[in-house]
C-alpha cells in the first residue's frame, strides 16, 4: 500500500515478517530493520538523535559505537560493569572519584591470576620529545583542609628523571611534607632516593 499524506492508527501497528523494513526519508536514506530473536538495527552509520544533534548514539564504523554529548553523559546504577577485554582509554583532563560516606570511596586495583606477578600502577611520562633531566615522571599528592578549610597538598610522593641520557638513565624519587615559616607552606623534601649513573 502506498500513502501519499499522514496516516493514523489508532491502537498496534505490527509488521509480522522477519526482517522487516521501515524506510524514512524521500529516498529511504534511513532504514529500521528487524532482526530476528535480537532486535532492531539502524542502517549503516545513522543516528539517533535526542534534542539536538549534540547528543547521539550511532556507529561510526563497524565494531564501534559511538555516544555523544555535549554536556554530560550520565549512568546512574547501583553497580556499573565495563567488560572491556583489552584496554578502557579515556581521554579527559581529569578523573574524579568522589563519595559522600566515610572512609571512601576505595580504589582497588586486584589481579586475580594464580601466579608471582602482581597487579601494577604504571605512570607514564611520554612528552613526544626527548626525556631531559629533571622532567617529573609521576607524582601522588595529597590534599586537605586546614583549619580555615582551604584546600592544602601535605604531603607528595615525586618521581624525577635525574639523568636522562640514553644507556645512563637514573631516577629520583622524593617524598615530601608541607613546611610552614609561619606565614607560607610549600611541600619541601624530606626524603630523596636518587640513583647513581655514570
Amino acid at each position: 500500500a502506498i500513502f501519499n499524506a499522514d496516516v493514523a492508527v489508532g491502537d498496534d501497528l505490527t509488521l509480522l515478517s522477519d526482517a522487516a523494513v521501515l524506510g524514512f526519508g524521500a529516498d529511504t536514506d534511513v532504514t529500521l530493520t528487524h532482526v530476528h530473536n535480537t532486535g532492531l538495527m539502524l542502517n549503516s552509520n545513522m543516528k539517533f538523535r535526542f534534542r539536538d544533534s549534540a547528543i547521539q548514539i550511532y556507529s561510526k564504523a563497524d565494531g564501534t559505537l559511538n555516544l555523544e554529548a555535549d554536556s554530560e553523559v550520565a549512568s546512574v546504577a547501583p553497580t556499573f560493569s565495563v567488560g572491556a577485554t583489552t584496554a578502557v582509554n579515556l581521554n579527559t583532563p581529569s578523573v574524579v572519584i568522589a563519595d559522600a560516606a566515610s572512609g571512601k570511596p576505595v580504589v582497588e586495583i586486584k589481579n586475580t591470576t594464580n601466579d608471582t606477578s602482581s597487579a601494577e600502577l604504571k605512570f607514564v611520562k611520554d612528552k613526544g620529545a626527548a626525556g631531559a633531566d629533571n622532567d617529573d615522571v609521576g607524582k601522588i599528592t595529597f590534599v586537605g583542609d586546614d583549619a580555615a578549610q582551604a584546600q592544602t597538598s601535605f604531603g607528595q610522593i615525586l618521581v624525577e628523571v635525574s639523568e636522562a641520557d640514553n644507556t645512563n638513565e637514573a631516577g629520583k624519587m622524593s617524598l615530601l611534607v608541607a613546611e610552614s615559616d609561619g606565614t607560607d607552606t610549600a611541600l619541601t623534601a624530606g626524603l630523596v632516593l636518587e640513583g647513581q649513573h655514570a
